[in-house]
């Protein structure tokens, strides 16, 4: 599934995983820590996504700085930058809205790979981490 990812992004990628999915699990509202800091906590992982959000796009970016026929995509590496900012301003469709800019993010990554200007293995990376990511927010989108 990871197939030439270097082990170190591979271990910050995943280390990276779990605010999404202590966010997705406390959406659940289960009492095992007071009702206060779970509701902070999810907050906590929601604004968490948008800034990885945030981060993957600017790592669009700067793949296509020097890409002159790739400027297009420069642009377009900022709408999931406006979708984080969009999200965060409207508290009960954040997790969705959120999910939307990572499936975009995702195409343009696809795209990009398709070029040769992502790594050889970017895709391997980033197809299951969004799959995973994308499950998280829906959860937390549906139970906030």
């Amino acid at each position: 599934m990871f197939r030439g990812v270097p082990k170190s992004v591979l271990t910050i990628s995943l280390v990276g995983l779990v605010p999404f999915v202590i966010g997705s699990l406390l959406s659940f509202k289960v009492n095992i820590i007071p009702q206060r800091e779970s509701e902070l906590l999810l907050k906590a992982s929601l604004q968490y996504a948008a800034l990885i959000l945030c981060f993957m796009s600017g790592c669009v970016f700067f793949s296509c700085i020097n890409e002159t026929e790739k400027t297009s995509y420069l642009w377009r590496s900022i709408i999931p930058v406006i979708l984080s900012l969009l999200a965060l301003s409207f508290p009960f469709l954040t997790g969705f809205i959120l999910a939307l800019g990572f499936l975009y993010l995702l195409e343009i990554e696809r795209k990009l790979f398709k070029a040769q200007v992502m790594p050889f293995w970017w895709i391997s990376l980033r197809m299951p981490m969004t799959i995973l990511v994308l499950i998280c927010l829906i959860i937390m989108g549906f139970n906030v």
